[in-house]
């Protein structure tokens, strides 16, 4: 339905404009975010950094980083929310699907060797 709507609205506008629409297409369904394998990339990307360092450089990369990653891995991401935390960064996201709306929350640990 969402992939119907999108394709006549592209139409509407016959070469205009083009309008940004949601990520349908590539990495984790809105229903189905692998929030391990989130974690583990942001982890690994962040492995050299502590939370000081995350907090220094937040508005410059890091906060673009993640927002990009997960525009990139997340299809129908509403939302999405980032706290600063002592032990690092705490992320909630919304999806939403034809079926319905999802809630996700999980921390990422800047520095964490594994």
């Amino acid at each position: 339905m969402f992939d119907g709507i999108k394709a006549n609205m592209v139409g509407a506008f016959s070469g205009e404009r083009v309008p940004a629409s949601a990520n349908t297409f590539v990495g984790f369904r809105a229903s189905a975010v692998d929030l391990g394998a989130l974690q583990t990339l942001f982890e690994r990307g962040l492995v050299a950094f502590d939370t000081n360092l995350v907090r220094e450089r937040w508005n410059d990369d890091v906060f673009v980083w993640i927002a990009n990653v997960i525009r990139t891995w997340v299809q129908r991401c509403k939302s999405m929310h980032f706290d600063l935390t002592e032990e690092g960064i705490r992320i909630r996201l919304e999806t939403q699907d034809d079926l319905g709306y999802y809630n996700y929350e999980f921390d990422v640990f800047p520095g964490r060797k594994g």
